[in-house]
């Protein structure tokens, strides 16, 4: 399984809770000032994105 940030950044793994909070610790290490600029929609959008592409929901 993988995920990837728009910038580059790439988690490969077979632990998806480990892998989401890889990519959660590469967020908010590198990219902190977006974070905090972003709606809760949008935090749900990528959460929602991130269990799909790791198989963790249904949708």
């Amino acid at each position: 399984m993988e995920l990837s940030c728009n910038c580059g950044y790439t988690v490969n793994g077979a632990d998806p809770y480990k892998m989401q909070g890889e990519m959660w610790h590469h967020a908010i290490r590198d990219h902190q000032d977006m974070l905090k600029q972003m709606s809760v929609d949008q935090i749900a959008g990528l959460l929602k994105d991130h269990a799909q592409k790791l198989g963790l929901s249904k949708e």
